[in-house]
C-alpha cells in the first residue's frame, strides 16, 4: 500500500502466515503485484486460494543465504555409540518439542531406544515449560535445554549431531511456512525429524531426507524416533539424501539465481 501508483513494477514475498489472518486485505495489495514470490507450494496454494488477477507467481525457497558447508562430521561425532539429537528454533507451542519429550520418555521407560542425548537450542515463551517437563518426565541426563546460541556454536552443534528435531504443526493460525531450519541441517547431512503442516513438506520429504509425522499421534511420532535413534543405516542414508536436495534445490546461490532471472523478466 505504501509503494507509489508511479511504480509498475512491484515484488512481493509471501511466506506464508500471513496469509491466514488477513486475506482481504492482502488480496487488494497483491493485486498490484507483478510477481509473487512463494516460499513453499503451501503459500503458493494459498496464494490460488484468493484468486489474485493478472498476477504471476512463483515458488523460490527462502535459503538465499545458505552456502555448502566446508566440514564433515567430526570422527568422535561418527565413532560415537549415542545418538545426538538437536533442535534449534524459536520454543513455542507449535515447534512439536514437548510431545516429543513424552514420547521420548514413554520409550525410555520401555526400554525401546539406543542411548541418546537432545540438545535444545532456542528461547522463547515455552522455555520455562520445555524445563520444567524435561525434570517432570526424568530426561534430566539426556535432554539439554541450551538456550541462546551464537552462530559458531550452532556449527558446532550441526556439525555434532545426527538429527534434527522439529515437527511442527498448526496452532490456530501459526504455521510454519516453510522451514529454513531442516535445510541448514541437510547442508550438513543431517536428516530431519519433521511435521505435516504447513510448508515443511518442501523442506523435509518423507522417507528420503527425513520423517513427516504428527506430532500429536503418539503412536506415529514412536515409530519416527524409534526409527530415527535406533536405525543407523537408515539415519545415515536419509542423512545423505537431504544433502543432495539441499545442494540441488537449496543452495543460496542457485535460488539467488532463481530469483534474479525471476525479477530480470
Amino acid at each position: 500500500n505504501a509503494v507509489p501508483k508511479t511504480i509498475n513494477k512491484v515484488y512481493v514475498f509471501a511466506h506464508g502466515q500471513e496469509l491466514l489472518s488477513k486475506e482481504k486485505k492482502i488480496k487488494k495489495s497483491l493485486n498490484r503485484a507483478s510477481y509473487i514470490i512463494c516460499s513453499s507450494n503451501y503459500t503458493s496454494s494459498l496464494i490460488d486460494k484468493l484468486r489474485i488477477t493478472n498476477t504471476k507467481k512463483i515458488v523460490i525457497p527462502p535459503t538465499y543465504s545458505l552456502e555448502k558447508s566446508s566440514k564433515k562430521k567430526t570422527k568422535s561425532r561418527k565413532d560415537s555409540k549415542t545418538v545426538s539429537l538437536l533442535t534449534i528454533c524459536r520454543l513455542e507451542k507449535r515447534k512439536g518439542i514437548l510431545p516429543v519429550l513424552r514420547c521420548l520418555s514413554n520409550l525410555n521407560k520401555n526400554n525401546l531406544l539406543e542411548p541418546f542425548q537432545w540438545n535444545i537450542c532456542g528461547e522463547g515463551l515455552q522455555f520455562k515449560e520445555i524445563n520444567e517437563n524435561i525434570k517432570k518426565l526424568n530426561l534430566t541426563d539426556q535432554v539439554f535445554l541450551i538456550g541462546k546460541i551464537n552462530n559458531n556454536l550452532k556449527q558446532k552443534f550441526l556439525e555434532s549431531s545426527d538429527v534434527f528435531v522439529m515437527p511442527s504443526y498448526k496452532v490456530n493460525e501459526s504455521i510454519e511456512g516453510f522451514g529454513i531450519s531442516y535445510i541448514e541441517a541437510a547442508a550438513f547431512r543431517i536428516p530431519s525429524i519433521a511435521g505435516l503442516d504447513g510448508g515443511v513438506t518442501d523442506a523435509v520429504i518423507d522417507s528420503k531426507t527425513g520423517w513427516c509425522v504428527d506430532p500429536l499421534n503418539q503412536d506415529q511420532l514412536a515409530n519416527v524416533l524409534k526409527d530415527a535413534i535406533n536405525n543407523k543405516d537408515l539415519r545415515q542414508k536419509y542423512g545423505l539424501h537431504a544433502e543432495k536436495q539441499f545442494l540441488q534445490s537449496f543452495l543460496g546461490e542457485k535460488v539467488f539465481r532463481k530469483f534474479m532471472d525471476t525479477i530480470s523478466i
